[in-house]
C-alpha cells in the first residue's frame, strides 16, 4: 500500500532497442540513459550484435514497477518514452483498461532525439 492507503499494482514492461553502432560501450551508455529516463529498476536482459545487421546492437531490457492504477502507469510510461521520440505507433487490446490486464505495445522507427537509436519497441502485459 502507498501513503493514501490504496493497494499498489505491479506492472511489467519489456523494451527492445536497435542501436546504430557495433561498439558495446556505446550500447551500455544507451542502457544507462534508458535507466535514467525510465527507472533505476530497469534490468538489462541482453546487449548483443543485431542478427539482421551486425553493424548494429540489439538491446533488450525489462522493468517491473508499481502504480496506483493502470491509467497512471501508462501515462507515466508513455510520458517517459516520449523523451526518446514522439512518433510512437501504439497498439492495444480493446479491453486494455478493464482492470484485469494491460495489453499494450508500441513501436518507433523515426524521429528519435538521440541519433544512435534506429528502432525501439515496448510492450506491457
Amino acid at each position: 500500500m502507498n501513503y493514501s492507503g490504496r493497494e499498489m499494482l505491479v506492472y511489467s514492461s519489456y523494451f527492445k532497442i536497435i542501436i546504430n553502432t557495433r561498439k558495446l560501450p556505446i550500447g551500455n551508455k544507451v542502457f544507462l540513459a534508458l535507466q535514467e529516463v525510465l527507472s533505476t529498476n530497469l534490468a538489462l536482459d541482453s546487449l548483443q550484435p543485431y542478427w539482421k545487421d551486425k553493424s548494429q546492437l540489439e538491446l533488450k531490457c525489462s522493468l517491473v514497477e508499481k502504480s496506483e492504477s493502470e491509467q497512471q502507469f501508462l501515462y507515466d510510461l508513455l510520458h517517459r518514452l516520449s523523451i526518446f521520440t514522439s512518433q510512437w505507433h501504439i497498439t492495444m487490446n480493446s479491453n486494455s483498461f478493464d482492470g484485469t490486464n494491460i495489453d499494450i505495445s508500441g513501436v518507433a522507427d523515426d524521429g528519435f532525439h538521440t541519433p544512435v537509436l534506429t528502432w525501439m519497441s515496448f510492450s506491457v502485459g
